[in-house]
C-alpha cells in the first residue's frame, strides 16, 4: 500500500516539476542580472567535473540578490518539491506559513535583508523564501514530532567523520532533491571581511562547510519525537556561524542557540579543538539535552543518537545503527597506519557501498528515497568537494 502511495506522489510530483519548467525558462531569463560591481557579483566556477558559486557582496540583501540571481533554478525546483510534498501529505501552506512567522522572530536584521533579497531576485514571495529557510526545521521539529507528517519517513542519511583536524560528511536525503543543491563561496566584504564555503538547498544553507578562520563543521539530522523550539533557524545558525565563528567554541555555541530539530555536529578550527556533539530538543524528560565529546582520536556521527537517554525518544531506533558501525569501523583502519586522517582517506572510505544498510554511499533507487546526493571533505588547507555520488572526481579549492 505503502509503495503504490510512492509510486502515485511521484508521478503527482513529476507533472508539478515539468507544469513549472515553462515558468522557470521565463524567469531565469527575465530576472535582473543583480551584477552591480559597486555592492556586489557573482559568477560559477568549474573545478574537475564539479563546479561552485562564487559571490562577492557588500552586506546580506546584495548576497540574497546574488543567491536568488545564481541559485533561482535550484531555489524554484525545492519550491515545487516543498509545496508538492506539503499537498501529498494533506498539510495546509498556510499553516506552514503561520508556524513560519514564530522563526521569523528570532532572526536577526541583516538576516531578514538576506531573505527579502532572495525574494526580490528571484520573483517568489517572502514567504515563500522564509518556507525554504524553515523547512527542514517545521518538517523534524513539529511536523514529525506531532505526527502531522503521519509516515514519519526517514528522508536522511548522512554520514559524517572526524579527525582533530580532518572533517568530512556524505549528505543524502530524497534522491529528487538533487537539483536542489550547490556548493556556495560567498566573501561579505564589510569591516570584519569573511569568505564561507557551505553546501545550499536552494536558499537553505546547511551548516556544512567552512570559513577562512579555518573553522570547520559537518551535520546530522536525527530524527525523534520532542517538538523543536521557535528559536534561530538551522539555516540561518549555520550562516551566522560560518561567518562570525574563530574558533570551535564559538561556533558551538551558535548552533546551540536554538534546538528546532535534533542535530549531531562534529566541529574543528585550525588548531585541532575538534569536538563531536550530539543534541536533542528541550524537554523534561532528560536532564541535559546536549553531549559534547573532544575529539582525542577519531570520531563517527550519523542519524542516530549514541546516548541512551537520547536514544529511547528516536522515530525508529534501529534506524542508521549498521550505517554508525560501518563507520567507525572503515575510520579505525584508515587511522591504523599513521594516526592522522587525510581528506583523501576520507574520500575514499565515505565511497563503500555493499548493498546492506551499512552503505555509506548510497546508490538512488527511487526518487523518493534516500540516496547520496553530495559530498565533502576538508582540513585547514582545502575542500574537496562534490554533487552526486562520492567519487574523486570532486571538485578542489585551497581554502
Amino acid at each position: 500500500m505503502v509503495k503504490m502511495q510512492k509510486k502515485k506522489s511521484f508521478l503527482f510530483l513529476i507533472l508539478l516539476l515539468f507544469s513549472t519548467s515553462a515558468f522557470l525558462f521565463v524567469q531565469i531569463n527575465s530576472t535582473v542580472a543583480c551584477e552591480n560591481k559597486e555592492f556586489g557579483y557573482s559568477y560559477w566556477i568549474e573545478t574537475n567535473s564539479q563546479k561552485y558559486l562564487r559571490v562577492i557582496a557588500s552586506d546580506h540583501y546584495q548576497l540574497g540578490l546574488q543567491i536568488g540571481n545564481k541559485l533561482i533554478e535550484p531555489i524554484y525546483t525545492l519550491d515545487t518539491i516543498l509545496k508538492s510534498i506539503a499537498a501529498m501529505n494533506n498539510i495546509s501552506i498556510e499553516y506552514v506559513a503561520g508556524l513560519m512567522t514564530f522563526y521569523e522572530a528570532s532572526i536577526p536584521d541583516n538576516y531578514l535583508l538576506f531573505i527579502q533579497g532572495v525574494s526580490d531576485a528571484t520573483g517568489l514571495s517572502y514567504h515563500d523564501i522564509m518556507f525554504q529557510i524553515t523547512w527542514m526545521d517545521v518538517y523534524y521539529g513539529i511536523l514529525v514530532p506531532y505526527a502531522i507528517q503521519a509516515l514519519m519517513e526517514q528522508i536522511a542519511g548522512c554520514s559524517a567523520f572526524g579527525s582533530d583536524k580532518t572533517i568530512g560528511q556524505t549528505y543524502d536525503l530524497w534522491a529528487i532533491m538533487q537539483p536542489t543543491l550547490a556548493f556556495v563561496k560567498y566573501t561579505l566584504i564589510n569591516s570584519h571581511s569573511t569568505t564561507v564555503f557551505s553546501l545550499w538547498q536552494g536558499a537553505f544553507s546547511y551548516p556544512i562547510g567552512k570559513n577562512n578562520r579555518d573553522v570547520m563543521m559537518v551535520t546530522n539530522l536525527v530524527q525523534n519525537v520532542i517538538p523543536g523550539d521557535f528559536g534561530t533557524p538551522t539555516s540561518i545558525k549555520s550562516m551566522i556561524a560560518f561567518e562570525t565563528s574563530k574558533n570551535t567554541e564559538e561556533c558551538l555555541n551558535i548552533m546551540l542557540s536554538s534546538f528546532p530539530a535534533g542535530y549531531n555536529y562534529i566541529i574543528t578550527d585550525k588548531k585541532g579543538n575538534g569536538v563531536a556533539v550530539q543534541t536533542i530538543q528541550l524537554n523534561p524528560y532528560l536532564t541535559e539535552n546536549v553531549d559534547i565529546q573532544e575529539i582525542e582520536d577519531i570520531k563517527v556521527r550519523t542519524n542516530t543518537y549514541l546516548r541512551p537517554d537520547f536514544a529511547q525518544f528516536l522515530i525508529d531506533p534501529s534506524y542508521s545503527i549498521a550505517r554508525q558501525a560501518k563507520g567507525e569501523e572503515l575510520l579505525s583502519l584508515a587511522n591504523q597506519n599513521d594516526g592522522k586522517i587525510t581528506t583523501e582517506e576520507f574520500i575514499n572510505l565515505m565511497q563503500y557501498n555493499d548493498g546492506t544498510d551499512a552503505s555509506i554511499n548510497r546508490y538512488p533507487i527511487d526518487l523518493l528515497e534516500p540516496a547520496t546526493l553530495g559530498y565533502i571533505s576538508m582540513d585547514k588547507n582545502c575542500v574537496k568537494f562534490g554533487i552526486g555520488l562520492v567519487n574523486n572526481d570532486y571538485g578542489f579549492i585551497w581554502m
